[in-house]
């Protein structure tokens, strides 16, 4: 069943995002961000295509997803002029879906984002103590996809009044193809690596033979 498991993530995977592409050298940003103003404090806003992962997720595709997430995080981040980073701080997860089917949103892995936005050093720390999180989700014909907001604590109630009502104006649509781009990188790498691993056992082996008819 394990075994089952894995082979079904792997195809998934290979469905949904290996768009043949050339295998590149260089992480491009697979999130776009940019820094709002609300009523005169500062949010920092990331847009990521798709949906979140589900929780029921392990291996091969696991570790991709925990990759494009931390690059294009960090990718996007690096793009802003940093202004604040907060001590108490709150996140307001939106997921937008393309159709009205009922989704539960305790189902997505949040954690990703979370652990990417921590290590940028916007918040000091994800615990109960530091950040308060929300999510809600929207319809959004377009396509799947999810913004990120990130502010100070003492903000958060009036900015979820602000987005209550103007949510939609505030949507950054991001690439798809960068982050195709980032699953490419991820994928060539691996199989570089496999490749001189390969490379590495053949040579032994030829070596072993050598000695032995010798």
């Amino acid at each position: 069943m394990e075994m089952l498991k894995s082979d079904v993530m792997e195809r998934v995977l290979e469905l949904d995002d290996n768009v043949l592409l050339p295998p590149v050298s260089t992480v491009f940003p697979g999130a776009k961000a940019q820094t709002l103003r609300v009523n005169g404090y500062p949010v920092y806003q990331f847009a990521y295509e798709g949906q979140l992962p589900l929780y029921q997720q392990d291996g091969k595709y696991r570790a991709a997803i925990r990759h494009y997430y931390f690059k294009a995080t960090f990718e996007a981040c690096g793009q802003l002029p940093l202004e604040d980073t907060f001590d108490k701080a709150a996140i307001f997860i939106v997921h937008y879906f393309k159709d009205r089917i009922i989704r539960d949103l305790d189902n997505r892995n949040r954690k990703f984002l979370l652990d990417a936005v921590r290590q940028t050093g916007l918040i000091q720390d994800d615990s109960w103590r530091e950040v308060a999180i929300m999510e809600e989700g929207f319809h959004d014909p377009y396509g799947n996809h999810v913004q990120m907001y990130v502010l100070d604590r003492d903000n958060f109630a009036n900015f979820l009044a602000y987005m209550e009502t103007y949510h939609r104006y505030e949507i950054m649509k991001p690439d798809r193809s960068l982050k195709t781009a980032i699953f490419e990188e991820n994928a060539y790498e691996k199989q570089k690596r496999d490749k001189e691993e390969a490379k590495q056992i053949s040579d032994e082996t030829t070596e072993e033979y050598r000695r032995i008819w010798n």
